[in-house]
């Protein structure tokens, strides 16, 4: 997979708009948001071939399966360009890549429907966390003061950054649900504070799932012992 570049952009922007009717930036920030979830039972990707299908029924397997490679190409380099970006090591040319993309996603609409995809991606992408953490349903439940004390203390502890950034997008939500944005240049600042967010809560899902997969890992008798002996585990713990 590659991450998208500029030109990369509006290659898929000539190609995906007359094969699906969705803005390339909502399909963008859609696929980050997916991210964020250590198992999805239903990936992105499925929507967007129902969507296909629904604009263009199958008549042509031949013509079907090009579209789909399209798409699919477009979805691939949407999740590069989120792992992309190393938020322990993060590196200038690869962020400032990621602002021009996200520069050119918004330059295929106006400032409403820009507004429209960015506030719709902040409402889901706060319920997302929410439910992969554990707690969609205190969400609306809690005054302010004690919701935050509640995610810093109960849910992020230790992970202050994932705090921070989880308060980011609530707050980055709740202004653009209270009014409109009129500049647009504040508009796609908050969009890449969100990109930049989503990955830093993909980069931790990987990590999740590593010492997911390690503590569901059963150690074969044949195996070395874990406890580090170097011997094997049927001659030492698991005797």
């Amino acid at each position: 997979m590659k991450a998208l570049t500029e030109q990369s952009v509006k290659n898929y922007h000539k190609l995906l708009k007359n094969i699906i009717d969705i803005p390339l930036l909502d399909i963008f920030l859609s696929i980050g948001i997916e991210l964020v979830e250590l198992d999805n039972d239903e990936p992105y990707m499925h929507y967007l071939i129902e969507e296909m299908q629904e604009k263009h029924p199958l008549d042509d397997i031949n013509a079907f399966n090009m579209k789909f490679k399209q798409v699919q190409n477009f979805y691939n380099d949407c999740i590069a360009s989120y792992e992309n970006i190393d938020m322990y090591e993060p590196e200038e040319e690869k962020l400032s890549n990621i602002e021009k993309v996200l520069y050119v996603l918004f330059s295929f609409q106006g400032l409403e429907e820009n507004d429209r995809i960015v506030v719709s991606a902040l409402v889901d992408a706060v319920e997302a966390v929410a439910f992969e953490y554990g707690f969609v349903d205190m969400l609306d439940e809690m005054d302010t003061a004690s919701f935050r004390a509640f995610l810093k203390n109960e849910v992020f502890r230790d992970a202050g950054g994932l705090y921070i950034n989880y308060i980011s997008m609530l707050d980055m939500r709740d202004r653009l649900l209270e009014q409109e944005i009129e500049d647009e240049r504040e508009l796609y600042v908050m969009a890449l504070m969100l990109v930049i967010n989503l990955s830093v809560f993909n980069m931790v899902r990987k990590e999740r799932f590593i010492l997911e997969q390690e503590q569901n890992r059963k150690v074969g008798r044949n195996d070395p012992c874990p406890c580090g002996s170097g011997k094997k585990y049927k001659k030492c713990c698991g005797a």
